[in-house]
């Protein structure tokens, strides 16, 4: 089981961190206030990145609510490792993050290096955090029906992300 905790959550750090670093980088060398100066664009990147959420969602309520007929066979963890950089690269709010969130809390006048250091900062967090949810995730499964837990989180999962693309189009 260890080995097939290992096997799902590092692919999905090396993705997402990959995608932090971009981020911080597209920040700290400017391209972040291009796209945002330029409204079209933005729609467009947010656009995708809603279209790829939306597919995923699909995705994972598909799994979660088929019963599998036979044992699933996981993708390569290359093909992981992409979904996971694709969806944090396309998604506008981590995008904005280091541009909006970042200047208003730390200034203005920060240097590729301070985004870089706070892109790595920002991947320890999230690590530690999906490491820890691996490990709850794999003793869950020692009294829970592996089956049905890994439906009832495509299911939640899948719900949460329709969520987070509908509440892009509600104003508040």
């Amino acid at each position: 089981m260890l080995y097939t905790w290992r096997r799902g959550v590092w692919p999905i750090i090396t993705g997402t961190g990959f995608g932090i670093l971009s981020h911080a980088l597209a920040a700290g060398i400017g391209i972040t206030q291009i796209i945002t100066h330029h409204p079209q664009l933005l729609k467009i990147f947010t656009l995708m990145g809603q279209a790829y959420l939306l597919y995923l969602a699909t995705r994972l309520l598909i799994t979660g609510i088929r019963k599998p007929a036979h044992k699933i066979n996981l993708p390569p963890t290359i093909t992981q490792t992409h979904q996971a950089y694709r969806l944090n690269v396309l998604n506008i709010k981590a995008l904005l993050v280091y541009l909006v969130i970042v200047s208003q809390f730390i200034g203005t006048h920060l240097t590729l290096s301070h985004f870089l250091i706070l892109g790595r900062i920002h991947i320890l967090v999230m690590g530690g955090w999906l490491i820890f949810m691996g490990t709850v995730i794999e003793h869950s499964t020692r009294h829970f029906n592996p089956d049905l837990l890994r439906r009832f989180i495509s299911i939640i999962g899948g719900m949460l992300l329709v969520a987070i693309v509908v509440s892009a189009h509600i104003p508040f």
